[in-house]
């Protein structure tokens, strides 16, 4: 059975909104759909056009039924994307991530509030550290779970931080990279005691 998250992308004027913070993680056990609501002025084919962070390069991709799906082929890349709205005439069809611009007769604002993670920290049934029966070790299995707690907190907020404070992407790729790895020694020095 599929199980779906769906995000409830609202279209008025220029601008596209959610009421939700949009975070994809790609390790999650569920399908993401976006949910596109329109103010009514448009009509026309719908489309969507993601631009993928690591590629620098727009996916467009038709809007079906008022819904777009989130595939694996877009999850591979982690990082901020951006998306457009873009509505042509019923008359021309887009078939191609280049089409001609003339075409269209609405494109909205830029929407960039989407963060799809390359993050396993969030899985939580997953990576839970289950005790022991050593009382020290138990004690540093506690701190090695606080230590994992955090990490998950600070990608979390290293994500946030790439829009606010402007930080680039490569340098959020960097903090992201290195706390997985910090992660991993955490992960390998716990077997090692549990071993």
């Amino acid at each position: 059975m599929i199980t779906y998250k769906d995000f409830e992308i609202v279209q008025v004027g220029k601008q596209l909104t959610c009421t939700e913070k949009i975070l994809i993680n790609k390790y999650d056990n569920q399908t993401i759909r976006f949910h596109f609501t329109y103010d009514g002025t448009l009509d026309g084919n719908f489309y969507i056009a993601l631009k993928n962070p690591t590629l620098n390069k727009y996916f467009i991709e038709p809007i079906v039924d008022d819904y777009y799906e989130i595939t694996s082929s877009l999850t591979v890349y982690p990082g901020r994307w951006t998306m457009i709205l873009i509505v042509t005439d019923l008359a021309y069809e887009i078939t191609e991530d280049t089409f001609d611009q003339s075409q269209a007769i609405y494109v909205s604002d830029e929407f960039s509030k989407i963060i799809i993670k390359d993050n396993f920290l969030n899985q939580e049934d997953q990576d839970a550290i289950s005790p022991v029966q050593s009382a020290a070790i138990n004690a540093l299995l506690n701190r090695v779970e606080s230590t994992r707690q955090n990490f998950v907190t600070l990608a979390t907020n290293a994500a946030e931080a790439a829009e606010t404070a402007s930080l680039s992407e490569t340098n959020c790729r960097n903090y992201n990279t290195n706390i997985s790895l910090m992660y991993d020694q955490i992960v390998r020095m716990y077997n090692e005691l549990k071993g």
